[in-house]
C-alpha cells in the first residue's frame, strides 16, 4: 500500500482503494483466483484472527525490524541521542523525518521509555502509515463480505482461497481432465494424449503450467479444493479439456 497514493489523484484516490477491496472481496465470493499473493500483514487485517506480533514488521521494513531488535538489546541507548522519530521515503524516495508520537522530535529514548518507542515505531509502521488507504481497502471488502464471515479463516487459510494451490498436482490434473472429439474413445491412451501428458509432467517446470493452465482456462491458479472444481474465464466450473480433431480437416494448429 503506497502512503503516497494521493499525489496523482487527490480527490478520489481513496476510491481506488474501495474498489480493489471490493474486488477481493467479490473474488472470494465468487471463487476466483487471484494471480499474485498479497502480503501476509494484509489477510490479517481482513480477518482479525490473529494478533499482530513484531515479527510482522520485517514484511514491511526488515532494516528498520532488525534495527529496532538490536536496540532492544543495547545497555546504553540514552547516549545514543534518538528521539521518537522514524525515517521513511516520499514518493520520490527523499528520506524524511516522521514523529511516531505527538512531538516526538522533541522527546528522547531512553532505557525507561525504548519499549514505548519500539511499540510507537511499530504502530506507525503497520497503521499509521496507510491508514486512510486501509481502512478504504478493507471497507470495500467488507461492503461484499461481512467482517463476521472472515473472522473464521487464518490468514494462511485466506491466501489458500484467494490464490489456489502453490503447487500444480500434474496427476490431479491428468485425473480431472475431460476428452471429446476423435480423442473421446480412447481419452489418456491416445498416443498424442500420452505425449502431452509426459510433456507437462516431465519438461514442463511450475511457472510453465502455470501459463498453459492460464492460456487454456483463463484461470491462473488451481483452486483449493484441486483440479475437481477448476473455474474457467466465465466463473463457472470448467474442467480441463482435450479436443481432438481430424488432422485432414484441420492440418494446423
Amino acid at each position: 500500500i503506497n502512503p503516497d497514493s494521493g499525489i496523482f489523484q487527490p480527490d478520489d484516490h481513496l476510491e481506488y482503494f474501495r474498489f480493489f477491496g471490493r474486488v477481493l472481496g467479490r473474488a472470494l465470493f465468487d471463487r476466483q483466483l487471484l494471480s499474485h499473493h498479497l502480503g501476509q500483514y494484509l489477510y490479517k487485517y481482513m480477518t482479525n484472527s490473529s494478533p499482530f506480533s513484531f515479527k510482522d514488521l520485517k514484511l514491511i521494513n526488515k532494516d528498520l525490524y532488525d534495527a529496532l531488535q538490536d536496540l532492544g538489546c543495547k545497555e546504553n541507548v540514552d547516549s545514543l541521542g534518538l528521539n521518537f522519530t522514524t525515517k521513511d521515503k516520499d514518493f520520490f524516495g527523499h528520506l524524511k523525518e516522521v514523529e511516531v508520537v505527538d512531538g516526538g522530535s522533541t522527546k528522547l529514548v531512553t532505557k525507561d521509555n525504548l519499549q514505548e518507542y519500539i511499540e510507537s515505531c511499530f504502530v506507525y509502521w503497520m497503521f499509521s502509515r496507510v491508514e486512510p488507504q486501509l481502512t478504504e481497502l478493507l471497507l470495500g471488502v467488507f461492503d461484499v463480505l461481512p467482517r463476521s464471515i472472515l473472522r473464521v479463516f487464518e490468514p494462511s487459510e485466506l491466501d489458500f482461497l484467494l490464490c489456489g494451490l502453490k503447487e500444480i498436482d500434474t496427476n490431479d490434473w491428468k485425473n480431472n481432465t475431460l476428452y471429446s472429439g476423435t480423442y473421446a474413445d480412447k481419452r489418456e491412451n491416445q498416443e498424442v494424449c500420452q505425449w502431452f501428458w509426459e510433456v507437462v509432467k516431465l519438461e514442463f517446470k511450475h511457472m510453465d503450467k502455470r501459463r498453459l493452465l492460464r492460456f487454456v482456462t483463463g484461470s491462473c491458479g488451481v483452486p483449493c479444493t484441486g483440479f475437481s472444481e477448476l473455474h474457467g474465464d466465465d466463473g463457472h466450473v470448467q474442467k480441463f479439456i482435450i479436443h481432438g480433431v481430424p488432422w485432414k480437416e484441420h492440418p494446423f494448429p
